[in-house]
């Protein structure tokens, strides 16, 4: 059973890819390894998420599996803009404060996407969420941290050593989760690492 769900896993994830078209081919080499990377994250981030949501009674009860597909292809979108991503590929490596510009602009772009998907389901009233709503933004959110905190990756991109989502998150039922994603971490995204290569010049930038 578990087998056939990692295989729709792997579907999806694939999908994602074809959809995103990561195979087009950039003018800057760094850019593109950057956007590789990107997606890379983005497809785990897909994976861990629905592995959560077939554990989880409360994600079953609250929202159906295509809507929370669908409300995953919406994460980093902000980091496919091309003033973006050339400038967190030009500065990877270095630590970002969430006062940066930079930032600032990613988090309004993604946060638009977000509001306006849930607000064209009817998953929002006025400025507030619905309980469904409320349900995909936190399996996004662990899913986003668990990948964050094991792939080895994220700690070269941030500058900087990343705790596992299971001791960063503050509630408990968020903690258990993240616990189980982060032990089946290595099965859940088999197939869709992005390893660094330390020594070497990474992402257009020597470290």
């Amino acid at each position: 059973m578990r087998r056939l769900f990692i295989s729709k896993i792997m579907a999806f994830v694939l999908a994602l890819v074809t959809a995103a078209g990561i195979g087009a081919k950039a003018q800057d080499q760094g850019a593109f390894s950057f956007r590789e990377h990107v997606e890379k994250h983005r497809q785990r981030v897909a994976a861990i998420a629905l592995f959560l949501y077939s554990h989880e009674d409360s994600f079953r009860s609250q929202i159906s599996q295509e809507l929370l597909i669908n409300f995953l292809k919406l994460h980093d979108r902000s980091k496919e803009q091309r003033d973006i991503a050339a400038y967190l590929s030009q500065h990877f490596g270095e630590k970002l404060l969430s006062t940066d510009e930079v930032v600032i602009e990613l988090n309004f772009y993604d946060d638009a996407l977000r509001w306006e998907f849930l607000q064209s389901r009817g998953l929002m009233f006025g400025a507030r969420f619905t309980e469904a709503a409320k349900r995909l933004l936190r399996i996004e959110m662990i899913a986003d941290l668990v990948d964050r905190g094991q792939d080895p990756t994220a700690q070269l991109e941030f500058g900087r050593p990343l705790l596992s989502a299971s001791r960063f998150l503050r509630f408990d039922e968020d903690k258990k989760l993240a616990q189980l994603a982060e032990q089946f971490y290595s099965t859940i995204i088999a197939g869709l690492e992005y390893p660094p290569r330390c020594g070497e010049v990474f992402f257009g930038h020597a470290h």
